[in-house]
């Protein structure tokens, strides 16, 4: 994957120049104090929620045609998009994920932990939508993309002071979820993970 096909500054361009979310983006820059060149790490949504999805460990991520996306715990992966598209899959409250390790990995397990995403979005009038992050195709990739920051930003539109309350807690409970699961004890634990993960934790 390339790393044009996920942008944030992007999105908010393309939200300014569709007349049918042009209202809308501007509501929200204006509300939060951001504007169209406002870099990501400013935003709201992102310092006070998403910047917290960061891994305990170094791992990888398989992704659409098979590229190796590193993410460690100091946040440099090799492709920026990804890293955000990644948060935004563990920091939405409108689906649901699953991190196992992947059987490349297991087959040849390395310092670095290698795993596999799933994820689960609940088809409400329809079947509902599941599938493993490297199966879905660029396009899919970026709809998704389109869907989670939209759902991000609309979050930080609400005026109800018991919705904005809620939705604190429910991402309290998100991001308690995600770091339970990524302390990785949680995944079938393999004699040779055991192995590379006590070298990782000594060096």
């Amino acid at each position: 994957m390339k790393n044009s096909v996920i942008s944030f500054p992007d999105f908010i361009r393309e939200c300014h120049e569709d007349p049918a979310k042009k209202a809308w983006i501007e509501e929200y820059e204006r509300k939060n104090g951001v504007d169209v060149d406002t870099r990501l790490e400013e935003h709201p949504f992102y310092k006070d929620y998403l910047s917290k999805f960061n891994p305990l460990y170094p791992m990888t991520i398989e992704t659409v045609d098979k590229p190796i996306v590193h993410v460690s715990h100091d946040d440099v992966p090799v492709c920026r998009g990804l890293s955000l598209m990644f948060r935004l899959i563990f920091g939405s409250l409108s689906s649901k994920y699953k991190l196992c390790l992947s059987d490349a990995w297991l087959a040849n397990p390395e310092p670095v932990i290698r795993t596999k995403l799933t994820i689960m979005i609940d088809g409400k009038d329809k079947p509902d939508f599941v599938t493993t992050f490297d199966e879905l195709t660029v396009s899919m990739v970026q709809e998704l993309f389109k869907l989670y920051m939209k759902e991000q930003i609309d979050n930080y539109l609400e005026d109800d002071p018991e919705e904005i309350s809620k939705l604190h807690i429910q991402q309290k409970e998100r991001l308690k979820e995600y770091r339970e699961l990524s302390c990785w004890p949680i995944f079938d634990v393999t004699e040779a993970y055991k192995t590379v993960l006590n070298l990782y934790c000594e060096s």
